[in-house]
């Protein structure tokens, strides 16, 4: 118990005293490989190999009008605060994409990024 104790008190001063948090985890969606897929074509290994494992699966239904999808999704998340400056950051890139069944039926993806490309890389200001 005195080992967490001192542990925790040990993170937060190095908080205060540096000012400065950052925290990341997941990997950037690999948007660029979207073009490689075919929707009502390309089946759950076609997915695997462009886009690599995602993050997590579930389900979703986009309107009433369409039946239950599964959904893969990848995402990173980068988050920093500063404790001096009052300030704190997160960054949000996220891939949903929607499966019938084994079959790959499309995609959404957004970004906190206010300006981006079609394949997902920044637009020039």
């Amino acid at each position: 118990m005195q080992f967490t104790t001192r542990t925790l008190l040990l993170l937060v001063s190095a908080t205060v005293l540096g000012g400065c948090v950052s925290v990341s985890y997941g990997v950037k969606p690999r948007t660029d490989r979207l073009e490689q897929l075919t929707p009502g074509q390309s089946r759950g290994g076609d997915v695997l190999l462009a886009l690599g494992e995602p993050r997590g699966k579930g389900g979703a239904h986009v309107s009433p009008d369409i039946p239950l999808r599964d959904v893969w999704y990848y995402e990173l998340v980068k988050s920093s605060s500063s404790v001096l400056a009052h300030n704190t950051t997160v960054d949000l890139t996220m891939l949903v994409v929607f499966m019938k069944g084994d079959v790959y039926d499309g995609y959404l993806w957004f970004s906190h990024v206010e300006q981006m490309g079609r394949n997902g890389t920044r637009s020039p200001k």
